[in-house]
Protein backbone atom coordinates (compact mmCIF):
# COMPACT_ATOMS: atom_id res chain seq x y z
CA UNK A 1 0.00 0.00 0.00
CA UNK A 2 2.13 3.15 -1.42
CA UNK A 3 0.92 5.65 0.73
CA UNK A 4 1.64 3.97 4.27
CA UNK A 5 5.30 3.10 2.94
CA UNK A 6 5.78 6.78 1.63
CA UNK A 7 4.67 8.28 4.94
CA UNK A 8 7.17 5.92 6.80
CA UNK A 9 10.29 6.83 4.64
CA UNK A 10 9.34 10.47 5.04
CA UNK A 11 8.93 10.09 8.97
CA UNK A 12 12.49 8.14 9.43
CA UNK A 13 13.57 11.05 7.84
CA UNK A 14 12.09 13.48 9.73
CA UNK A 15 13.12 11.78 12.63
CA UNK A 16 16.67 10.94 11.92
CA UNK A 17 17.11 15.28 11.44
CA UNK A 18 15.11 15.89 14.50
CA UNK A 19 17.28 13.41 16.45
CA UNK A 20 20.57 14.25 15.04
CA UNK A 21 20.27 18.33 14.09
CA UNK A 22 23.77 18.03 12.78
CA UNK A 23 22.69 16.07 9.71
CA UNK A 24 22.00 17.92 6.49
CA UNK A 25 18.06 18.51 5.77
CA UNK A 26 18.61 17.78 1.87
CA UNK A 27 17.88 14.47 1.07
CA UNK A 28 17.75 11.91 -2.28
CA UNK A 29 15.70 8.92 -1.45
CA UNK A 30 16.73 5.74 -3.26
CA UNK A 31 14.84 2.25 -3.38
CA UNK A 32 14.58 -0.96 -5.00
CA UNK A 33 11.35 -2.85 -6.02
CA UNK A 34 9.15 -2.73 -2.98
CA UNK A 35 11.80 0.23 -1.85
CA UNK A 36 11.30 2.17 -5.13
CA UNK A 37 7.13 2.19 -4.76
CA UNK A 38 7.80 3.46 -1.40
CA UNK A 39 10.25 6.22 -2.28
CA UNK A 40 8.62 7.41 -5.19
CA UNK A 41 5.53 8.23 -3.45
CA UNK A 42 7.35 9.41 -1.01
CA UNK A 43 8.79 12.18 -3.47
CA UNK A 44 5.29 12.81 -5.33
CA UNK A 45 4.12 13.12 -1.40
CA UNK A 46 6.72 15.11 0.65
CA UNK A 47 6.34 18.55 -0.21
CA UNK A 48 2.54 18.85 1.67
CA UNK A 49 3.62 16.85 3.69
CA UNK A 50 6.90 17.52 5.18
CA UNK A 51 7.79 20.84 4.10
CA UNK A 52 10.37 21.06 6.54
CA UNK A 53 12.72 18.77 4.35
CA UNK A 54 14.64 19.21 1.33
CA UNK A 55 14.11 16.12 -1.15
CA UNK A 56 16.04 16.97 -4.10
CA UNK A 57 15.36 13.87 -6.33
CA UNK A 58 14.70 10.29 -6.23
CA UNK A 59 16.83 6.84 -7.60
CA UNK A 60 14.68 3.85 -7.63
CA UNK A 61 14.94 0.41 -9.60
CA UNK A 62 13.33 -2.54 -10.72
CA UNK A 63 9.98 -0.42 -10.23
CA UNK A 64 6.62 -2.15 -9.61
CA UNK A 65 4.47 -0.98 -12.46
CA UNK A 66 1.79 -3.39 -13.20
CA UNK A 67 -2.01 -2.92 -13.08
CA UNK A 68 -2.35 -2.67 -9.34
CA UNK A 69 0.14 0.11 -9.19
CA UNK A 70 -0.36 2.23 -12.20
CA UNK A 71 -1.50 5.93 -12.40
CA UNK A 72 -4.10 7.48 -13.98
CA UNK A 73 -2.65 8.62 -17.14
CA UNK A 74 -2.68 9.98 -21.05
CA UNK A 75 0.70 8.85 -22.23
CA UNK A 76 1.19 6.57 -24.65
CA UNK A 77 1.49 2.73 -22.98
CA UNK A 78 2.57 -0.45 -23.99
CA UNK A 79 1.49 -3.82 -23.74
CA UNK A 80 2.68 -5.01 -20.25
CA UNK A 81 3.07 -9.29 -20.25
CA UNK A 82 1.27 -10.91 -16.98
CA UNK A 83 3.05 -12.48 -14.39
CA UNK A 84 3.36 -15.81 -14.88
CA UNK A 85 5.43 -19.16 -13.04
CA UNK A 86 6.46 -19.88 -9.61
CA UNK A 87 9.50 -18.76 -7.63
CA UNK A 88 9.24 -15.04 -6.66
CA UNK A 89 6.63 -14.73 -8.72
CA UNK A 90 3.83 -17.52 -7.08
CA UNK A 91 5.38 -15.56 -3.56
CA UNK A 92 4.86 -11.93 -4.22
CA UNK A 93 0.84 -13.28 -5.47
CA UNK A 94 0.82 -15.61 -2.47
CA UNK A 95 1.14 -12.55 0.25
CA UNK A 96 -1.21 -10.36 -1.41
CA UNK A 97 -3.70 -12.19 0.23
CA UNK A 98 -2.38 -10.60 3.42
CA UNK A 99 -3.10 -7.43 2.16
CA UNK A 100 -6.57 -8.37 1.53
CA UNK A 101 -7.24 -9.38 4.72
CA UNK A 102 -5.47 -6.17 6.37
CA UNK A 103 -8.44 -4.32 4.14
CA UNK A 104 -11.26 -6.81 5.22
CA UNK A 105 -10.88 -8.53 8.30
CA UNK A 106 -13.85 -11.18 6.82
CA UNK A 107 -11.71 -12.12 3.79
CA UNK A 108 -10.89 -15.93 4.49
CA UNK A 109 -7.58 -16.74 2.17
CA UNK A 110 -8.35 -20.53 3.00
CA UNK A 111 -11.66 -20.06 0.31
CA UNK A 112 -9.76 -18.66 -2.23
CA UNK A 113 -6.16 -20.34 -2.58
CA UNK A 114 -5.78 -23.88 -4.38
CA UNK A 115 -5.17 -26.78 -2.09
CA UNK A 116 -1.39 -26.62 -3.55
CA UNK A 117 -0.94 -23.06 -2.15
CA UNK A 118 -2.20 -23.79 1.04
CA UNK A 119 1.44 -25.21 2.94
CA UNK A 120 3.04 -22.00 1.23
CA UNK A 121 0.59 -20.17 3.07
CA UNK A 122 0.96 -21.47 6.07
CA UNK A 123 4.80 -21.48 5.73
CA UNK A 124 3.99 -17.51 4.83
CA UNK A 125 2.33 -17.20 8.36
CA UNK A 126 5.14 -18.81 10.41
CA UNK A 127 8.46 -18.17 8.15
CA UNK A 128 10.30 -15.55 5.90
CA UNK A 129 11.16 -15.55 1.96
CA UNK A 130 13.01 -18.65 1.91
CA UNK A 131 10.83 -20.99 3.74
CA UNK A 132 8.11 -19.59 1.28
CA UNK A 133 9.15 -20.59 -1.86
CA UNK A 134 10.33 -23.87 -0.75
CA UNK A 135 7.10 -24.81 0.04
CA UNK A 136 5.71 -23.39 -3.94
CA UNK A 137 8.65 -25.68 -4.87
CA UNK A 138 8.13 -28.45 -2.94
CA UNK A 139 4.08 -27.87 -4.10
CA UNK A 140 4.61 -27.20 -7.48
CA UNK A 141 2.91 -23.51 -6.95
CA UNK A 142 2.87 -21.06 -9.57
CA UNK A 143 0.97 -17.96 -10.42
CA UNK A 144 -1.54 -20.03 -12.49
CA UNK A 145 -2.66 -22.03 -10.19
CA UNK A 146 -2.33 -19.91 -6.54
CA UNK A 147 -6.22 -19.52 -6.75
CA UNK A 148 -9.06 -22.25 -6.96
CA UNK A 149 -10.88 -19.12 -7.65
CA UNK A 150 -9.38 -15.20 -8.50
CA UNK A 151 -10.90 -13.08 -5.46
CA UNK A 152 -11.39 -10.52 -7.66
CA UNK A 153 -13.69 -8.44 -6.40
CA UNK A 154 -11.25 -8.35 -3.23
CA UNK A 155 -8.39 -7.44 -5.33
CA UNK A 156 -9.81 -4.69 -7.22
CA UNK A 157 -10.52 -3.09 -3.58
CA UNK A 158 -7.24 -2.89 -2.97
CA UNK A 159 -6.25 -1.64 -5.90
CA UNK A 160 -7.09 1.31 -4.66
CA UNK A 161 -4.48 1.36 -1.74
CA UNK A 162 -1.47 0.57 -3.91
CA UNK A 163 -2.15 2.97 -6.88
CA UNK A 164 0.56 5.87 -7.09
CA UNK A 165 -0.09 8.96 -7.65
CA UNK A 166 0.11 11.13 -10.62
CA UNK A 167 3.50 11.08 -11.15
CA UNK A 168 3.97 14.88 -11.58
CA UNK A 169 7.93 14.94 -9.63
CA UNK A 170 8.56 18.28 -8.79
CA UNK A 171 12.42 17.10 -8.13
CA UNK A 172 14.47 15.06 -10.76
CA UNK A 173 13.91 11.05 -10.51
CA UNK A 174 16.36 8.31 -11.70
CA UNK A 175 14.67 5.36 -13.12
CA UNK A 176 17.06 2.56 -13.60
CA UNK A 177 14.93 -1.06 -15.62
CA UNK A 178 16.47 -4.74 -16.16
CA UNK A 179 15.84 -5.85 -19.06
CA UNK A 180 15.56 -9.47 -18.25
CA UNK A 181 13.22 -8.75 -15.26
CA UNK A 182 10.32 -10.85 -15.02
CA UNK A 183 9.19 -9.06 -11.47
CA UNK A 184 8.97 -5.62 -12.41
CA UNK A 185 8.38 -6.14 -16.54
CA UNK A 186 10.31 -3.81 -18.59
CA UNK A 187 7.10 -2.69 -20.37
CA UNK A 188 5.44 -1.63 -17.08
CA UNK A 189 8.44 0.26 -16.23
CA UNK A 190 8.93 2.16 -19.16
CA UNK A 191 4.76 3.05 -18.95
CA UNK A 192 5.71 4.57 -15.73
CA UNK A 193 8.72 6.81 -17.12
CA UNK A 194 6.25 8.05 -20.16
CA UNK A 195 3.54 8.69 -17.38
CA UNK A 196 6.27 10.74 -15.64
CA UNK A 197 7.68 12.50 -18.68
CA UNK A 198 3.97 13.35 -19.43
CA UNK A 199 3.16 15.30 -16.29
CA UNK A 200 6.27 17.32 -17.54
CA UNK A 201 8.70 15.29 -14.75
CA UNK A 202 12.60 15.54 -14.70
CA UNK A 203 13.34 12.32 -15.68
CA UNK A 204 16.86 9.75 -15.97
CA UNK A 205 15.65 6.65 -17.41
CA UNK A 206 18.33 3.97 -17.97
CA UNK A 207 18.42 0.34 -19.08
CA UNK A 208 20.38 -2.53 -18.62
CA UNK A 209 20.81 -5.33 -21.09
CA UNK A 210 20.72 -8.96 -19.48
CA UNK A 211 20.22 -7.53 -15.85
CA UNK A 212 17.08 -8.84 -13.79
CA UNK A 213 15.02 -7.65 -11.10
CA UNK A 214 18.12 -7.34 -8.47
CA UNK A 215 21.11 -7.59 -10.34
CA UNK A 216 20.06 -4.10 -11.97
CA UNK A 217 20.56 -2.59 -8.69
CA UNK A 218 24.20 -2.75 -9.02
CA UNK A 219 24.15 -2.33 -12.54
CA UNK A 220 22.53 0.85 -12.37
CA UNK A 221 25.40 2.81 -9.75
CA UNK A 222 27.09 3.19 -12.84
CA UNK A 223 24.78 5.84 -13.82
CA UNK A 224 22.85 6.37 -10.37
CA UNK A 225 25.82 7.48 -8.74
CA UNK A 226 26.89 10.61 -10.97
CA UNK A 227 23.10 11.69 -11.17
CA UNK A 228 23.29 11.58 -7.00
CA UNK A 229 26.79 13.50 -7.30
CA UNK A 230 24.91 16.04 -9.94
CA UNK A 231 22.39 16.43 -7.42
CA UNK A 232 23.77 17.24 -4.72
CA UNK A 233 26.26 19.68 -5.94
CA UNK A 234 23.50 21.41 -7.45
CA UNK A 235 24.07 20.74 -11.28
CA UNK A 236 21.66 20.11 -14.05
CA UNK A 237 20.31 17.18 -15.04
CA UNK A 238 19.10 15.93 -18.45
CA UNK A 239 16.45 14.61 -19.38
CA UNK A 240 15.84 12.04 -21.38
CA UNK A 241 12.42 11.68 -21.84
CA UNK A 242 12.84 12.79 -25.68
CA UNK A 243 15.34 9.88 -26.97
CA UNK A 244 13.53 6.77 -24.08
CA UNK A 245 11.81 4.08 -26.31
CA UNK A 246 9.71 0.96 -25.12
CA UNK A 247 12.48 -1.68 -24.11
CA UNK A 248 13.29 -4.70 -26.56
CA UNK A 249 15.41 -7.24 -24.87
Amino acid sequence: MVRPEAFSVIDSARSAVRAFPELSKSLVLIGQSQGSRAVITACLLAHDYAPELDFKATVATGVPSGPQNFPETKAPQTAVPHQTGGGANARYSLLSVFRLKTLDSTFNPEAWLSEKAKPALEAARRGCSAEIEEAIARNNVTVENLFQKRPDAALAKAGAHQRYPAPKFTKPVFIGTGLADVTAFPEGQYNFVIAACYEGSTVEAHYYPGMDHNSAVNASLVDSIPFVKKIMSGQQISNNCKIIKPPSK
